[in-house]
């Protein structure tokens, strides 16, 4: 598959200070963080809400600002970096995700949530776009690539140009774990037990292997075979690799695990979208 990309005239300078931690958000979950954090505190003091309009009530957006920054700097101080050292990934519209090419209804079976107002996003952007000049926040978005992607991309490429302070990404996402490393850490927003490598089985190949096999509800990516569950997946993964390929090929289980990596494994992104992503960011470390 050919991926179409719209024409890139210039690359975008991408400058990071060596001597602090890098802070790599998965931007829609931030969002969605902040939103409902701010809806429950506004639920508190208004009845009878419209939450189709919340985008554009004063009063509730103000909130979100205000607490989206207080959030900057509660991280600033907790890893000791700058406000100028955080990247935000973002996805990409949701049709047009790589993936759909490989997995029938990709995501399709998410349901949103009544109380959320997605006009958020475009608030969320307005508020960053105008203090861009006085932050320096990064906003990443390549056409096909999802937030996880461009996570993916940007810790190799920094790790090309000899990176070597922690790097931290923001989300609640378990497909970040393969990513895993003693320089890699993994935090959601929920305090003190948002540590995600508590989630993970102290092997990041292995955690890989157990999502390859288990696959993903949320994203509509069936198990291998019907009836696993976590138990049985991380049996599976402890096999050796001859005692995997065996029960692979007698339950004919191959094809499965080969698409499940391709939809699960960020080393599976396409070349020609790698090489999107290099030709969009150049990376400078100050």
């Amino acid at each position: 598959m050919i991926y179409s990309f719209i024409f890139i005239l210039q690359m975008t300078l991408i400058r990071i200070n060596k001597l602090l931690p890098v802070v790599l958000f998965d931007t829609s979950y931030f969002i969605f963080y902040r939103y409902f954090s701010t809806l429950k505190w506004y639920q508190f003091r208004n009845k009878n809400i419209v939450y189709t309009e919340l985008d554009t009530n004063e009063e509730f957006v103000k909130s979100f600002e205000k607490h989206v920054y207080q959030d900057f700097k509660k991280i600033c101080k907790q890893w000791r970096t700058d406000i100028s050292n955080m990247i935000f990934c973002c996805d990409c519209s949701r049709d047009m995700i790589w993936r759909n090419e490989h997995q029938e209804y990709y995501k399709g079976h998410r349901v949103q949530n009544p109380t959320f107002n997605p006009n958020i996003f475009v608030k969320f952007y307005e508020y960053l776009e105008r203090n861009q000049n006085k932050w320096g926040i990064h906003k990443l978005c390549i056409e096909h690539l999802e937030a996880d992607d461009i996570a993916y991309l940007t810790k190799k490429k920094l790790l090309e140009k000899g990176w070597t302070q922690p790097i931290v990404m923001i989300t609640n996402d378990n497909d970040y774990l393969q990513m895993l490393d003693e320089q890699t850490h993994i935090f959601n927003m929920n305090g003190k037990g948002g540590d995600l490598s508590k989630r993970s089985c102290g092997e990041p190949k292995k955690d890989l292997k157990i999502k390859i096999i288990m696959g993903d509800v949320s994203d509509n990516i069936p198990s291998i075979h019907p009836g696993i569950g976590p138990k049985t997946a991380m049996k599976l993964a402890s096999l050796s690799e001859e005692e995997f390929t065996d029960y692979l090929n007698k339950n004919n289980c191959c094809d499965f695990y080969d698409k499940n990596k391709k939809l699960i494994d960020f080393t599976e992104i396409p070349m020609n979208l790698k090489e999107g992503f290099q030709s969009a960011y150049q990376f400078e470390l100050v």
